[in-house]
């Protein structure tokens, strides 16, 4: 199961064996939609936490959302007048691919076909499982794991902070 972090550090992956094949650099802003897109699709969280559904993996993880999403940051970018508005939705639209690769690793996968009840995962195809534990009716022992993979996503987050700082890639 991934978390914020390590979408994130997928996505700065993504974007620097880019910029290694391509020996282009990737404008600042470009980066920011490549890392946003990585972690957009969990917004849906927002929506469980909030009116407690169980929506997480549903919409916001479908070909239809990393297709759409896009399309209209660079309509809403082109009508701005920016000029590389074209870039910036192509990587917030592969910022979003690597958050579906990341995600179909655990046992819930992602409903790419969304509304379609099929599941992709890497252990196969499966249909929605509404019976599958989520944050409002998983056991206590299911909640600990998921409170240790969150505490690994984080530190391993804060790791890769403190090498950047260190390295004086970034300045707090």
């Amino acid at each position: 199961m991934s978390f914020l972090f390590t979408h994130l550090i997928v996505g700065w992956i993504t974007g620097k064996c880019f910029e290694f094949i391509s020996r282009k650099k990737l404008s600042t802003y470009t980066w920011l939609f490549l890392l946003a897109g990585t972690i957009i699709p969990d917004l849906d969280f927002l929506i469980d936490w909030t009116f407690k559904t169980d929506i997480h993996r549903m919409i916001t993880h479908s070909l239809t959302f990393a297709v759409i999403f896009p399309l209209f940051v660079y309509g809403l970018l082109w009508l701005m007048k920016d000029k590389k508005s074209q870039y910036c939705a192509l990587a917030l639209s592969i910022g979003i691919t690597t958050h579906f690769l990341m995600d179909m690793q655990s046992h819930r996968g992602v409903a790419l076909l969304w509304p379609s009840p099929i599941i992709f995962s890497y252990k196969g195809l499966s249909l929605i499982d509404h019976a599958l534990p989520s944050m409002f009716n998983s056991s206590y022992q299911q909640t600990i794991h998921f409170l240790k993979h969150i505490l690994w996503d984080t530190a391993l987050g804060i790791a890769w902070l403190f090498y950047l700082g260190l390295r004086k890639k970034i300045r707090f």
